[in-house]
């Protein structure tokens, strides 16, 4: 079934292929673009769908609103974000609680979405958009999962199919990283699209888990060669690895490939990496921008001592300069009757979390 955006843009992206039709731009491989006497329309779309939203959704805001807790609990789950020497900080984050009939269907939701391709705060918007729509695809697809054998896991994966598929409208796009960790369950399900990261740690802030990045410089030169030709050859367009970056014959450059967005890049994949990994208790989950660099020794060293996700996200921003984000969360524990303590830490979060990063 469409989801709300795809029906507010299906008017939209019909006058869009009438559009080709009449110009005889029929050729499937040629670049993806919405036309000029559109252009305008879909982003004006966009921006009064997130209007919309929050509108509609009042009680989401008083949540966030009202999410500073006691001190205990604030140490519990934190978050923060840094501006780096960009001009724009176009990273945003968010903590939600997901409370779906059935097993495993209460529990903690953190996200972080780094945006890229600035234009008049473009990235800002996608970034945005997808931490504060995320939480209305997972809880949905927990809902249709349930006969599946770990049902957030299907539903991480459903979920963020399903959003990338919706937001391929925006021209701007996304590095999407997400985790949800059961209330009754010591697991945390982590979902990722780009060099957004995830990682897992124990109680003495030894590494478990890191996500993967989807970033070309990331990958060995035989893996990377053979993910050039494999684009290639899947979306008829000609990439070439240089200075760090991809670049394809329609004129595009990005260093990685998989986000969320990216009208102009059809490239870029939003098929996910998604994980089930155990949680002891004390342990560490972290998601972050790729400016925190969390496996830096500098940041690992950071987390063992306890210090905060203000400290990381400026600690990210010193070894980067890029913006960092930074959203940590110190596990409780399960509880069997599914209402326990990771309630409470996720009302510790940061009061910030409900707005792009860049506020």
């Amino acid at each position: 079934e469409p989801s709300p955006l795809s029906q507010k843009l299906d008017r939209i992206l019909v006058k869009d292929r009438l559009y080709e039709l009449s110009h005889g731009q029929t050729n499937q491989n040629s670049p993806r673009r919405v036309p000029e006497p559109f252009a305008k329309e879909v982003e004006e779309a966009q921006t009064a769908h997130l209007a919309a939203y929050f509108e509609a959704d009042p009680a989401a805001n008083k949540e966030q609103a009202e999410s500073l807790g006691t001190r205990a609990a604030e140490k519990a789950l934190q978050a923060h974000s840094v501006q780096g020497s960009r001009r724009e900080n176009e990273d945003a984050f968010r903590h939600v609680r997901v409370n779906v009939p059935g097993r495993q269907g209460r529990g903690t939701l953190l996200m972080v979405a780094d945006g890229h391709l600035g234009r008049r705060q473009a990235g800002a918007q996608t970034a945005f958009f997808a931490v504060n729509q995320f939480p209305l695809y997972f809880q949905q697809a927990l809902r249709e999962v349930q006969g599946e054998a770990h049902p957030p896991e299907a539903a991480m994966r459903l979920a963020i199919r399903r959003m990338g598929e919706d937001m391929r409208i925006f021209y701007a796009g996304a590095t999407f990283v997400a985790s949800y960790v059961p209330d009754d369950e010591d697991f945390a399900y982590i979902g990722v699209v780009g060099d957004a990261t995830a990682h897992v740690l124990n109680a003495g802030g030894v590494g478990i888990y890191t996500s993967p990045e989807h970033h070309f410089a990331k990958l060995p030169e035989a893996a990377r060669q053979a993910k050039l030709e494999e684009l290639s050859r899947r979306y008829g367009v000609q990439l070439t690895f240089d200075g760090g970056r991809v670049k394809d014959n329609e004129g595009h450059d990005l260093p990685i490939y998989k986000a969320v967005g990216d009208r102009e890049y059809r490239w870029v994949e939003w098929e996910p990496d998604v994980a089930r990994v155990p949680m002891e208790r004390g342990g560490f989950l972290v998601l972050a921008s790729d400016g925190a660099q969390i496996s830096h020794p500098v940041q690992l060293s950071a987390i063992r001592d306890g210090e905060s996700a203000h400290t990381l996200a400026q600690n990210g921003t010193q070894i980067t300069g890029d913006n960092s984000t930074v959203m940590r969360l110190k596990h409780a524990g399960a509880r069997a009757d599914g209402t326990g303590r990771q309630v409470q830490a996720a009302r510790g979060g940061s009061s910030e979390s409900a707005r792009p990063a860049s506020v």
